[in-house]
């Protein structure tokens, strides 16, 4: 076949029968395979079912002759490349150039020398098929520099010229097909700052004969600012040939990549790169300064476990493992800086895999001051600790050994008043032994509550625990709490649900917590207020506690005070009594010690409502 590799398919259109036959017979033992139509709308028909790879056609045909029938075939789908060749009688010039004018490839004259018929097809399809290639080729090539925002462009000296091809062009913002310009127009387009070194590197190449390149920048049409790559080199005839390529994006990334360089270098923490060798790829000024180094190029010549005092490589490969196995690591350890002494470091580890090698990028913080702080602020709790229990235990000592003489002088007080023995002779000495017991017991009422929390803040504070009935309990202390509240004219109420069960928890502390809250609600509550005592079962199974009065209340922001120990509202009626400011902290964490809760809800001139809770698994379940 010549060189062809396929079997092309040949289409005639020739009305002469024997022009026709003949043509097909000898194209056939050449190899082709060959379609026959009799005049120039056969052809064209046969062309837009199936194109053929080479069409001969016949100048005068009826219906439609060659002319118009190649005009027609180059209109067609994929038909406007394919070899035409129109077969002629005539040798007139007018009908040569017609022929082109159609859209013919080439012609051939009758009589056919039938011989050289067929070397003439294949010379048509081998060079049909290097144009083809060569176009696909420049069809590839306009593709890749489209990808690549590259366009050529050809600068003529002698008149001051630029050529551009169609990309070019549309780089420069001038259109999408090739445009010529003067060098004043294309200088134009060059931002002013760079108008001069595009002008040197012109008047450079023309003598260079190497190849030249900048980069420069452009402001087109609409204030629209671009980057290009300028490339070029003369010729021998004095032509200088380039290419200019868009790298607006390649300049935003570097100048973000600078930026970002510029970022990390200047960051507080450290920044560094090592591999599974411990070798130091990069890091940034404050690791060096973080070491003691004025120049960080001498800590690249370092291992990294070089820096971690007795560190080996083997450790560090151990590290290196553990390391990849859990992608990061946060640890803090002892570096060791250039005069030998040591900084306490936090290390964030992440270890990075890329292009098949292996990386720990690694975020380095000084913590020395900060570690010092929390040894700092350990020894200070220690020492405020161990104040506690010394002021704990020290209460705890001076309150027995107050109570015990003081029980000794309330009975004496007692028994004189009471006149056991006898009279006393004065009526007076009866009224004082009665002031001394009152006094007395007050005080020891505040020696009890003084140890009852010394025990609690020392930890040493035990529940006596045990089965007991809540109801008699609360009715007990409304009895306790009935003629003060007689005296102070307050009605006392209460209401106690039947269905409260039998608590196991200490009866003597809930006892003093009911006794200290309703004591509280008479000594704040004016002459005619209300004071009542509630005390119900809860949807979740606990018991809820309210004791409520119509008294003074206090701000809501003064309910922390009144749960501080030792810390009273200064309000004028609660300056009218006396008290140690403990009666609702210790009922608060009474109640607490028994797993339940206590809140407080007043307003000022609205009253108080303490409630608590007796936690369900307190509760005893017939």
């Amino acid at each position: 076949m010549g060189g062809l590799q396929n079997k092309p398919t040949i289409l005639i259109a020739e009305d002469d029968m024997m022009s026709r036959v003949l043509m097909k017979k000898s194209l056939a033992n050449a190899g082709f395979n060959v379609i026959e139509t009799e005049d120039g709308a056969q052809a064209i028909d046969a062309m837009r079912r199936s194109p053929a790879d080479i069409v001969l056609l016949d100048v005068m045909m009826p219906v439609c002759d060659g002319f118009q029938a190649c005009t027609e075939i180059r209109k067609l789908p994929k038909c406007d490349q394919i070899p035409i060749l129109m077969v002629t009688g005539l040798d007139d010039i007018d009908s040569i150039a017609k022929a082109y004018d159609a859209g013919a490839t080439d012609f051939i004259t009758k009589p056919i020398n039938w011989l050289v018929l067929s070397q003439r097809v294949r010379y048509i399809l081998r060079a049909s098929k290097a144009l083809e290639e060569v176009r696909q080729g420049e069809a590839r090539l306009a593709a890749a520099q489209r990808l690549a925002r590259l366009g050529d462009w050809v600068y003529d000296p002698s008149r001051e010229t630029f050529s551009l091809s169609a990309d070019a062009a549309r780089i420069i913002g001038v259109g999408d097909t090739p445009q010529q310009l003067t060098l004043n127009a294309y200088l134009n387009f060059v931002q002013t700052e760079d108008r001069s070194i595009v002008s040197d590197l012109l008047h450079r190449a023309v003598s260079a004969f190497q190849l030249l390149e900048i980069d420069h920048g452009l402001r087109l049409p609409g204030n629209i600012e671009r980057a290009v790559h300028l490339q070029a080199q003369a010729e021998p005839d004095g032509i200088i040939s380039g290419i200019i390529q868009d790298i607006t994006d390649r300049k935003k990334y570097e100048e973000v990549l600078r930026i970002t360089q510029f970022s990390i270098d200047r960051a507080g923490d450290g920044v560094i790169w090592t591999d599974f060798d411990g070798n130091i790829l990069y890091l940034n000024d404050a690791v060096g300064a973080m070491h003691g180094y004025t120049d960080k190029e001498e800590l690249l010549l370092k291992k990294i476990y070089h820096l971690r005092s007795s560190y080996t490589l083997q450790q560090w490969h151990e590290h290196w493992g553990e390391l990849k196995k859990g992608h990061s690591l946060v640890t803090e350890v002892e570096h060791t800086r250039k005069d030998g002494s040591t900084v306490v470091v936090e290390i964030s580890e992440n270890f990075l895999p890329y292009k098949g090698k292996e990386f720990n990028c690694a975020f380095i913080r000084d913590i020395t001051v900060r570690k010092q702080a929390e040894a700092d602020l350990l020894a200070a709790k220690e020492q405020a600790e161990i104040a506690s229990r010394s002021k704990s235990e020290f209460l705890a000592n001076m309150s027995h050994e107050l109570r015990t003489p003081l029980n000794a002088i309330i009975g004496f007080a007692r028994i004189i008043a009471d006149q056991m023995f006898g009279a006393v002779g004065n009526e007076k000495y009866s009224e004082y032994s009665r002031d001394i017991v009152d006094s007395g017991t007050h005080l020891l009422n505040v020696i009890n509550d003084i140890l009852d929390l010394s025990k609690i803040e020392s930890g040493k504070y035990e529940l006596n625990d045990s089965e007991f009935d809540f109801r008699k309990v609360a009715e007990s202390s409304l009895r306790i709490i009935g003629e003060r509240a007689r005296d102070a004219k307050l009605e006392l109420s209460s209401d106690i649900s039947v269905d409260i069960p039998y608590v196991f928890g200490d009866e003597r502390i809930f006892k003093q917590v009911l006794l200290n809250l309703l004591s509280n609600a008479v000594k704040f509550t004016p002459e005619g207020g209300r004071v009542s005592l509630n005390a119900a079962m809860t949807p979740a199974g606990d018991i809820e506690v309210r004791v409520k009065d119509s008294g003074i209340g206090m701000h809501p922001e003064d309910i922390s005070k009144a749960l501080a120990p030792f810390v009273q509202v200064d309000t004028g009626l609660a300056r009218k009594h006396q008290g140690t400011g403990l009666g609702l902290p210790l009922s608060k964490t009474f109640v607490e010690l028994h797993g339940g809760s206590f809140a407080i809800d007043t307003a000022p001139g609205a009253g108080t409502t303490v409630i608590f809770t007796i936690a369900q698994d307190r509760l005893l379940r017939l």
